[in-house]
């Protein structure tokens, strides 16, 4: 009979905020380029994302009835990843929805 037992995966000393931070340090450049080339309006849509994303994050928990946990970065590189696929002109509420979705159901 077989053995059930984890996997031998690697293991790293590097937590899930720490992997955050350094991938929005990553992506700081092209959100620094967006809004030279785009002007405001990427910061705009930029700042809504975040923001939705954290809000989906409360809600997320209050709803599921979850401890509130620290926050981990996870979503502001979520919402900057979903910034940099929309165009800059998108009206703002559809940002806004789209950022809360993307925590909310995944």
């Amino acid at each position: 009979m077989t053995e059930i037992r984890c996997s031998p995966h690697i293991h790293s000393s590097e937590t899930t905020t720490r992997i955050m931070w350094s991938v929005l340090i990553a992506l700081l450049p092209a959100a620094i380029g967006s809004i030279y080339f785009f002007g405001s309006d990427a910061l705009k849509v930029i700042l809504v994302c975040i923001l939705s994303c954290y809000i989906g994050e409360v809600v997320s928990h209050l709803v599921f009835h979850r401890r509130l946990k620290p926050f981990d970065g996870s979503e502001a590189v979520t919402g900057l990843l979903l910034a940099f696929v929309l165009p800059p002109s998108i009206p703002l509420w559809m940002a806004g929805i789209g950022g809360f979705l993307a925590i909310f159901l995944v």
